[in-house]
């Protein structure tokens, strides 16, 4: 497309202009906003002052780019090359960047102004609505609160992450990986999860009304009474498990999950893996948790009385604040190996 062709797409309301070669468009003082430049070249072009607010600039060259007092407000950098970019001025504000965006020298001023998403980080209560993430590595991320309405996550990975109280309304996440994610109290109203993987996810809380599920992997995901699902969705059928007074969890898999808080009283957890559980200040009162593995579980606080342990594994398990006195430790269990005995 030429520079001319450009213009005219422009001026008749095209806004989406991917893997082109713009060079030495001069576009100063123009209105980018919200528009799509994915994978197209800017190199040598007048930029002065343009709008690029919400504008997706994944992958963009801007390579000797008069970029000088032009708004990049909420754009998406991921990916893109400022590198010899003229940037003085620039107005930057909650940009989304990652490891593979090339800012001049000075990177740190950059870095200062926005959301670097990579694996392990902390966006905590980001505002990240309509974001372009697709493919994105946020693994172990926190993303606790973050708005992400409408925004697509499509194929990327959020293993274990933090997305407590999330605003997933409307997300595109096809194909995205959730393996072990918290989504506790996570709003996925309409997403599109189909073909996601949500094995061991924490949907306790969760609202997923009229969201799609269709080929979604949800074995061994949890859920309680204030999960709400589609119309006709069975969780049972999903190998889905609940978490409430007397669930049947015999040999349930439960290994890394957060059960802070959780009523399980009178619950059945015979032969069930609990090593690195998060169990602090849970109600396991009269559960059967005989040849249970607690390895390395955290039992801070936890209620116990009248808890069957025969056979259970505490090794480095913290039990801190724990009272055994009303505990039924029939031997062998062996508390001496538990963290704060």
């Amino acid at each position: 497309m030429s520079i001319d062709e450009f213009w005219h797409e422009y001026e008749s309301g095209n806004r989406s202009f991917c893997s082109l070669d713009l060079s030495h468009l001069d576009g100063c003082y123009r209105d980018f906003s919200e528009m799509v430049f994915w994978r197209s070249t800017l190199s040598n072009s007048n930029l002065h002052a343009a709008n690029f607010t919400r504008t997706d600039l994944r992958r963009v060259t801007f390579q000797n780019a008069d970029l000088s007092s032009a708004n990049f407000r909420r754009a998406n950098l991921r990916g893109a090359d400022l590198s010899t970019a003229n940037l003085k001025n620039a107005f930057f504000e909650a940009i989304i960047y990652d490891s593979t965006t090339q800012f001049p020298s000075d990177r740190g001023l950059w870095q200062s102004q926005g959301y670097y998403v990579r694996a392990g980080a902390n966006l905590a209560g980001a505002n990240l609505q309509k974001a372009q993430l697709d493919g994105s590595d946020l693994a172990e991320a926190n993303l606790k609160t973050a708005q992400l309405q409408f925004s697509s996550l499509f194929g990327a990975s959020l293993t274990h992450a933090q997305l407590s109280g999330a605003d997933l309304t409307g997300a595109n996440l096809s194909e995205a990986d959730f393996s072990g994610a918290q989504l506790k109290g996570a709003m996925l109203e309409a997403a599109d999860l189909s073909f996601a993987q949500l094995q061991k996810a924490n949907l306790i809380g969760a609202v997923l009304k009229e969201a799609n599920l269709s080929a979604a992997n949800l074995v061994s995901a949890i859920y309680d009474d204030t999960t709400q699902f589609p119309d006709n969705f069975d969780p049972h059928d999903a190998g889905m498990l609940w978490i409430g007074p007397g669930a049947c969890l015999w040999y349930a898999d439960l290994s890394c999950t957060c059960l802070a808080g959780a009523n399980l009283k009178g619950a059945i957890l015979i032969g069930s893996n609990l090593e690195k559980t998060d169990l602090w200040g849970a109600d396991l009162s009269e559960a059967d948790l005989s040849a249970a593995n607690l390895s390395q579980a955290n039992l801070w606080g936890a209620k116990l009385n009248y808890t069957y342990l025969k056979d259970t594994v505490l090794t480095q398990a913290n039990i801190q604040g724990v009272d055994f006195s009303q505990a039924i430790l029939d031997q062998p269990t062996d508390l001496s190996f538990a963290v704060g005995e």
